[in-house]
């Protein structure tokens, strides 16, 4: 395996494409050391960082209240603790105690130090087996940057920890990233974080939401979902299924060549398949006359201008869509309001009633209004959030078979189309992140202190009645307020998803013709040397194809039955 991987590296290097080759050397070395990566993937404050340094025994990675990681973080097993920066241009050793000035959002916000990674070693037990842990930028941020970094390395991953929460379970952009990781790795453990938040019910709903989203959306089952507080655990407390999944990572590693020869072949394929378009590329632009290419890349330039014309006119169709979501989205609003305030009221008025009746009574219904309220409309958008990321996906049906139509009729107009997909990936959700939170209104909360006085004076009926209306018109505001701040984000969710489906297609165009371009001037220096120096060129990119084209036997894959990941045979 490692000889196949030693001939993609120089032919990657004889290509001019040193990203490549660092990709196979890298892995080249992780297949002799034994080493797998597992990372640790999902949306931005799902606990992921904390959730590591649990694993790890101990808070090695910075963690925080905002969104704190920008770069990938590697743990590997080392006796003695260290850290290595790695730059675009280099390496440098530094403190462990100093890599959350490359790592965290406030010290390099958006990666402006270029950190492709930093690699820590720990002598921490879970590492021992050649497991190495990945901490990831959290998906769906307000940076986009983290979600684009965490992207970029799903390539390198061996196996997943997918941390999912409780509100929402699974966002869209989640479940897309589930789609990507699955496709590199058999070995999948999905984690419901912060579980010690979440009442017995709240977390089977959770659980069984997520369950059933990954196998409808992306046909995976899920033999099991790991209800784990990070914090508890890094406290010292083995409470909810840490012990199980502390076990199941344990088998893991211990199957770890297994793995590595499932993923060798995988990511030879990846490797060798973009090495054989370069070349495609390089050949066609020296094989066809210059003033040919000259026209073509003028066709192509006109191509990709009349598609993203064509995206302006399907903006305003999307526009319209867009508009019936936003209307569905308020009529759910309407309902909730209308269903679920007698159904407040009589939980304002029975916890009122509770909390008096006891020995020691006590009146706060401000509080018992906000925790009302906060149930309420927690359940509820969990609900709608599911609901949103379908029906956008519904409103988008037409305008992405609109995009397919056209991105088919330009793959017809030549090979330099040739890596262009034939259709988009729609079933996505919504990919911006939400940004709402529960407000309590705490000025229009204020309770009297003359009239809670005055209500301990009423006999105890009275008194439950007088504190019940109390909260009465507080509660029926912070339902109002809260529900339609839920759903006015929604709504900036879907326009903002659109926006960005929208530059992911201008993206992928411009990037063909960035390579097209490429080849272009490449074959013109070529030509300017003469037709010897052509042929010779021409027979030299033959002799790497050759070279990449020759393939082993590839090694079954893993199928994970014994570890609680996902079972996914290759």
């Amino acid at each position: 395996m490692r000889e196949s991987l030693d001939v993609l590296v120089k032919a990657a290097v004889e290509l001019g494409e040193p990203g490549i080759a660092q990709d196979a050397r890298a892995f080249a070395e992780r297949l002799i050391e034994g080493r797998i990566f597992l990372a640790c993937v999902g949306q931005f404050k799902r606990g992921k960082s904390t959730l590591l340094n649990a694993l790890l025994g101990e808070a090695i990675l910075p963690t925080g209240v905002v969104p704190v990681t920008s770069a990938i973080t590697v743990v590997a097993y080392g006796a003695q603790p260290s850290a290595r920066v790695q730059f675009e241009n280099g390496a440098e050793d530094v403190p462990l105690a100093d890599i959350d000035g490359f790592v965290t959002e406030d010290r390099n916000p958006g990666n402006r130090k270029h950190v492709q990674a930093v690699e820590v070693s720990l002598p921490a037990s879970v590492l021992r087996n050649g497991l190495c842990l990945v901490d990831t930028p959290g998906i769906g941020s307000v940076f986009g940057a983290n979600t684009t970094a965490t992207r970029r390395f799903v390539p390198h991953i061996d196996a997943a920890l997918i941390v999912v929460g409780g509100d929402p379970p699974l966002t869209g952009e989640e479940l897309s990233l589930a789609a990507e990781v699955a496709r590199e790795t058999p070995a999948l453990f999905v984690v419901l974080n912060k579980a010690d938040r979440l009442s017995a019910d709240e977390r089977r709903q959770a659980s069984d939401f997520a369950r059933t989203t990954l196998k409808s959306r992306l046909d995976l089952d899920v033999s099991r979902i790991y209800e784990v507080s990070a914090v508890r655990a890094l406290a010292g407390e083995s409470s909810g299924d840490w012990a199980d999944l502390l076990a199941g990572l344990r088998q893991l590693a211990a199957a770890r060549e297994s793995l590595l020869d499932g993923r060798a072949g995988h990511r030879e394929e990846a490797m060798r398949a973009m090495l054989q378009a370069a070349i495609s590329e390089r050949e066609e632009a020296l094989r066809r006359p210059l003033a040919e290419s000259e026209v073509r890349m003028r066709n192509l330039r006109s191509a990709v201008e009349r598609a993203e014309q064509a995206l302006t006119d399907l903006s305003a169709l999307f526009a319209s869509e867009q508009s019936r979501v936003v209307d569905a989205l308020n009529v759910r609003r309407k309902a909730f309001l209308a269903e679920i305030g007698p159904a407040a009221m009589r939980a304002l008025k029975e916890r009122t009633a509770a909390a008096l009746s006891q020995p020691d009574p006590h009146d706060d219904p401000m509080e018992t209004a906000r925790l009302v309220a906060r149930e309420a409309v927690g359940s509820w958008s969990a609900s709608v959030a599911a609901d949103a990321s379908a029906l956008y996906m519904q409103s988008m049906r037409r305008f992405v078979a609109l995009a397919d139509e056209f991105l088919v009729r330009l793959a017809a107009e030549g090979p330099d189309f040739h890596d262009l997909p034939r259709a988009l990936v729609t079933d996505v959700g919504l990919t911006a992140a939400p940004r709402f939170y529960f407000t309590e209104m705490l000025s229009a909360g204020d309770d009297s202190p003359v009239k809670a006085m005055a209500r301990r004076a009423l006999p105890r009926a009275a008194r439950q009645r007088r504190a019940a209306l109390a909260g009465t018109g507080y509660l029926e505001r912070l339902l109002e307020t809260n529900a339609s701040r839920f759903v006015n984000d929604l709504i900036d969710r879907v326009g903002e998803s659109r926006k960005q489906l929208e530059s992911d297609i201008r993206e992928l165009l411009q990037r063909v013709v960035r390579r097209a371009e490429a080849a272009f001037a490449a074959a013109r220096l070529v030509r300017a040397a003469g037709d010897d120096r052509v042929r010779g060129e021409i027979e030299r990119l033959s002799r790497i194809r050759v070279a990449v084209s020759a393939r082993p036997s590839a090694p079954a894959g893993l199928t994970t039955s014994d570890t609680g990941a996902v079972k996914v045979d290759r």
